[in-house]
């Protein structure tokens, strides 16, 4: 959920998520659910006046996307989860929208609309040829260029300048930081290797996003996009998420733990494993 609703933040989504959205249960597998994106045409810098025939962009949406949806609103009530997205809106924010002082040559976006449009081109030009528009007439180059000017460098202005800097509800961008593993069980009770974990702490006053870390030793696990730890709390790695909350003892289901299971290979008794972040650097080593 955390990556979804950064996502809709990052393409200034407003229609979502009264409605425009599919709930997916892996009913066979983890049991865990997952929304994904339908029905965006209202992204971009594009809302509902009233009609869909409209040329004006718009550029500061807030950011809490689908706070009229009772699931979202429930999550956004919790102070954890709200940290948690927070900090991972920042992290989308620096390393995808990139900050208004960017050079122009670095900014990603602006460079994959050059490439779409090369692409697309002469095929956007017998379409624009052959139907009719709304408002004033664009090309696909004209299009672009208005999303640029008129939607993503206000936008930028807006959660970086306004949202950040000024008003503190987005936080700065993260710095170093340390995440603890606090404590390994290879050797559960039930005897079960899909009941193994690795505990993470985080000991910084803030949330910190693991995205993209991995651990490595014995085991090996690399942290999917949006992965959060709040502050002061704990993440528990595991095979098997699913058979970790059937755990007979405790860390299990029904205590509220955060858990994954990403882990690939099984614990021996003795050994030792590594937290590693994105840039390569050993954050943490256990020897167990």
């Amino acid at each position: 959920m955390n990556a979804y609703l950064t996502g809709m933040v990052l393409v200034s989504n407003a229609d979502c998520c009264h409605k425009n959205y599919y709930a997916y249960r892996d009913t066979n597998g983890s049991g865990e659910w997952q929304y994904m994106p339908w029905d965006v045409d209202l992204t971009w810098g594009r809302n509902w006046t009233g009609g869909y025939f409209d040329d004006t962009m718009y550029s500061q949406n807030g950011i809490w996307v689908g706070a009229n949806n009772k699931l979202i609103a429930a999550l956004y009530d919790i102070p954890a989860f709200r940290e948690m997205f927070l900090r991972r809106l920042r992290s989308v924010m620096d390393d995808v929208l990139q900050a208004p002082a960017t050079p122009k040559e670095s900014q990603q976006i602006e460079s994959q609309l050059t490439d779409l449009l090369s692409l697309a081109h002469p095929d956007a030009e017998l379409d624009f040829g052959a139907w009719p528009s709304w408002g004033q007439p664009q090309t696909m180059a004209d299009g672009i260029n208005q999303l640029l000017s008129f939607h993503l460098e206000p936008r930028r202005q807006y959660l970086f300048e306004v949202l950040s800097a000024q008003n503190g509800e987005i936080p700065t961008s993260q710095g170093a930081v340390s995440i603890l593993i606090a404590a390994i069980d290879a050797t559960p009770n039930s005897g079960n290797p899909d009941e193994q974990y690795i505990a993470l702490t985080n000991p910084e006053p803030t949330a910190v996003d693991i995205s993209s870390w991995s651990l490595q030793g014995e085991v090996s696990a690399i942290f999917p996009p949006g992965t959060v730890i709040p502050k002061g709390q704990t993440l528990y790695v595991s095979r098997n998420a699913k058979t970790f909350r059937n755990r007979s003892e405790s860390p299990k289901g029904g205590e509220g733990r955060f858990v994954q299971g990403i882990i690939s290979g099984v614990l021996p008794p003795i050994g030792t494993v590594e937290l590693w972040n994105q840039d390569g650097v050993i954050i943490d080593t256990l020897n167990y």
